[in-house]
């Protein structure tokens, strides 16, 4: 019995017109109240790591002022990303056929158990095309967030309203319901979809109006958040299954706390690792050889897919496959 596991990263909504880190931060350092104060403004050219200074923004060192500029800019930046991801028709077909052919008609079909879509993202691709999961309805589970946006709202965002609690009750039973009716299998509960390092949508500290995304220091913050110390420990549990596979999308191998979970994972259950990337695999492999215990996650991989996502998904992939993608249905999806 094979378990398939799906995990992505920033390179995955890249595929949609959202940019990666760099793009975010040129984004922040171009705001205009940013350009008019020389402090944040160097701030931002010392650092290209955003949502450090984001976090850092919210301690006592930063005047009230400095900490609503950075506070507007970041969330402008963010509002950006929904933007495009709820208004860009352009990939509508890439879309659809991502939800339909890899989600529904080969993850949901031929797992046994639900799915565990895991994400690195804190945009809101997911929440805003629930529309193509329509016909799974309330099986589709953001474990213990109980309220989603509107998937036609553009305004209708946790950090615009700062009304979205990601535990409307206590944390405790959300878990246990959320696990009791995990345990009661596909017919309850087809995708369990678990953003690891948070999401813009979620408010941090209610107080502050801190939103619930992390960057630097990732693994002591998951560990000091009790909801993302949860979803760590789902990852953690879910490729540590026997017979699991996992297929990474838009990941660049940058976290060292998910590089370590995978090696352990790969060591003690022997995972198998399945990449999409447009990268050439020497490249790749050279990559991850720069990693502690790097060669472990090449020596683990059990298929390289050399494309980009658009080059697999974007066409009616059920009337016209590519290569690519009848080597993922017959390597990843094959029992």
């Amino acid at each position: 019995m094979v378990n398939r596991v799906l995990l992505t990263g920033a390179g995955f909504t890249h595929n949609f017109g959202t940019p990666l880190a760099d793009g975010m931060w040129s984004w922040i350092f171009n705001d205009g109240e940013v350009q008019k104060n020389k402090k944040i403004r160097n701030l931002f050219a010392n650092s290209f790591d955003f949502e450090r200074i984001y976090q850092n923004a919210h301690t006592d060192k930063y005047s009230e002022e400095d900490k609503n500029i950075i506070h507007l800019a970041t969330l402008n930046a963010y509002r950006k990303i929904d933007t495009i991801l709820k208004n860009n028709t352009n990939q509508g077909e890439m879309k659809r056929n991502f939800f339909k052919q890899l989600l529904i008609n080969n993850f949901i079909e031929k797992n046994d158990s639900p799915v565990s879509f895991f994400t690195l993202n804190q945009d809101l691709f997911f929440e805003r095309s629930r529309d193509y999961l329509v016909e799974l309805g309330s099986r589709v589970k953001c474990p213990c967030v109980e309220k989603m946006p509107a998937i036609n709202n553009i305004n209708d965002l946790g950090i615009d309203i700062g009304s979205i609690d990601i535990c409307d009750k206590s944390f405790k039973q959300n878990k246990i319901e959320y696990e009791n009716t995990l345990a009661k299998g596909k017919d309850k509960i087809a995708i369990s979809y678990i953003k690891l390092h948070g999401s813009q949508n979620w408010l941090e500290n209610k107080g502050n109006n801190q939103v619930m995304v992390i960057g630097s220091g990732k693994q002591e913050k998951i560990q000091n958040n009790f909801l993302l110390k949860y979803y760590f420990e789902l990852f953690e549990k879910e490729i540590n299954k026997e017979h699991t596979r996992i297929l990474i999308i838009g990941y660049g191998f940058r976290d060292n706390h998910i590089n370590k979970t995978l090696i352990n994972a790969v060591q003690k259950n022997d995972l198998k690792i399945h990449v999409i990337s447009p990268e050439a695999p020497i490249n790749f492999k050279n990559k991850l050889l720069t990693i502690k215990n790097g060669k472990l996650l090449f020596e683990a991989l059990s298929g390289y897919y050399e494309n980009k996502f658009a080059e697999i998904f974007s066409e009616n992939r059920a009337a016209c496959k590519t290569p690519a993608w009848e080597q993922i249905e017959q390597n990843f999806f094959n029992e």
